[in-house]
């Protein structure tokens, strides 16, 4: 793959053209994919028109989880994670963290998971309130912390969810994720 059309891809996302980022990878992967389109992570696969919200998002990230990164490396690691979600090699989504410091136990990888899963959450939750959601229930998975835990069952305005990843988990401070807490729409049948 020609490194000067990846630096054109970055170069879209840098200037938060993120249509024409889209329109560059799914040029270079459309010999390599039965439907032209890009792969994302984990294979979910997204409309166009999801896919560039999505990306969006990312570029936008701002996770309290990672307010230690510098502002030039939160934005490197979130064209990183903006080309993996995109689709891109191991190789060509390390490019924009030349010069990254980071933070020190938590890998690239990992600080991009962290990308995902915030924008993502940003994502469900605001598809939530488009469907008239009000009310979450928090609900703790079988493998979280005890802070986590300590959510349990809670029902909360969706204004009021907790950031995800949660910033106060105690398992991430320590380099691990834990299993985090699930929002469960609460659903009233009397509105």
């Amino acid at each position: 793959m020609s490194e000067n059309i990846i630096k054109k891809a970055i170069g879209h996302l840098e200037l938060g053209d993120v249509k024409q980022a889209y329109s560059v990878a799914k040029e270079i992967q459309k010999n390599q994919l039965i439907d032209g389109k890009p792969k994302s992570p984990f294979a979910i696969n997204l409309l166009d028109s999801q896919q560039i919200n999505f990306i969006e998002l990312i570029l936008d990230a701002k996770p309290r989880l990672l307010s230690g990164l510098s502002k030039p490396d939160l934005i490197k690691i979130r064209l990183s994670t903006a080309l993996w979600q995109l689709g891109f090699s191991e190789s060509t989504i390390d490019l924009p963290l030349v010069d990254f410091a980071g933070l020190s136990p938590l890998s690239n990888q990992r600080l991009r998971l962290l990308i995902f899963i915030h924008s993502r959450y940003l994502e469900n939750l605001a598809r939530l309130k488009r469907t008239g959601i009000k009310r979450l229930e928090l609900v703790s998975s079988g493998n979280c912390c005890q802070n986590c835990q300590s959510y349990d069952g809670q029902e909360i305005a969706i204004e009021d969810a907790p950031e995800a990843p949660n910033p106060d988990c105690l398992e991430i401070k320590d380099g691990v994720i834990c299993g985090g807490l699930i929002c469960k729409p609460v659903i009233n049948f009397d509105d």
